[in-house]
């Protein structure tokens, strides 16, 4: 009858393990369609830089990703200097509990350029420049909110796609609430 009992204790304990877990993934912070935006903006303007200094080599000195200055460019730094605040809330809120808990999200502006930048770049191949820069072109007539809520969507897209498939979602975003 012991026996029984320890079993029924140890798959009990495993159970609520499992279910804490599970609440705990549940419950990690997303982040606001707001914020989502705001990092968004952050990175864009480096991100540019560094797909154009990927992509040097393989496209002609006039595509408009190698341009280091002009409206789009400067439109992009205007509003990312503006999203920096709710970037910073956004950023702190990815970082809690990570690697990132308990940095100073002042101290992470300058690790989204040093670091995922770079990493963003060196995916690009040579190849692809051309329609990265196509598709660049064609989006670049629409405001710089507009393009980031494209990116936005996009990544909410990919990140329900990746939690419904078990896989982890770095780039959280809440859902919308409905209407």
């Amino acid at each position: 009858m012991k026996r029984k009992t320890m079993s029924a204790a140890l798959a009990l304990w495993a159970i609520t393990g499992a279910t804490a877990a599970q609440a705990a993934e549940r419950a990690k912070p997303c982040l606001t369609r707001d914020e989502a935006s705001a990092i968004m903006f952050v990175l864009a303007p480096e991100a540019i830089r560094a797909a154009g200094s990927a992509c040097a080599q393989a496209l002609p000195a006039t595509a408009l990703l190698l341009q280091t200055s002009g409206p789009l460019l400067d439109g992009f730094q205007a509003e990312s200097d503006r999203a920096w605040p709710t970037a910073k809330s956004g950023l702190a809120k990815l970082g809690s509990g990570g690697d990132l808990a308990g940095l100073d999200p002042e101290l992470m502006r300058p690790l989204l350029s040093t670091l995922i930048v770079p990493m963003i770049a060196k995916e690009i191949k040579p190849q692809d420049c051309g329609k990265i820069d196509h598709i660049f072109s064609q989006l670049a007539p629409l405001p710089p909110k507009n393009l980031v809520e494209l990116i936005v969507s996009v990544l909410e897209i990919a990140g329900d796609s990746r939690t419904s498939k078990g896989k982890k979602n770095d780039f959280p975003i809440c859902p919308a609430p409905t209407q």
